[in-house]
């Protein structure tokens, strides 16, 4: 069932390229697209389709995963 939400979600990563690489990591998965990154770096706006209850929770744990992989890939 479709329910679109806009969510902030905070994040542990800095650096101009760290966060680039994480928003289009996240616009690449379907149902998902980065609309914002904060001046600071430390919060991502994310839209999502699938964002019920569980789904806003998914997708939060799906955000921490892609973080964790692209740390693990983007050294420096």
């Amino acid at each position: 069932k479709l329910e679109p939400a806009i969510i902030k979600i905070p994040l542990r990563i800095r650096g101009d390229e760290r966060v680039m690489i994480l928003a289009n990591m996240i616009s690449l998965t379907p149902g998902t697209l980065s609309l914002h990154v904060s001046e600071d770096q430390s919060d991502l706006i994310i839209h999502g389709l699938f964002c019920g209850p569980e789904g806003e929770k998914k997708l939060r744990r799906d955000v921490r995963q892609l973080e964790q992989l692209m740390v693990r890939v983007v050294k420096g």
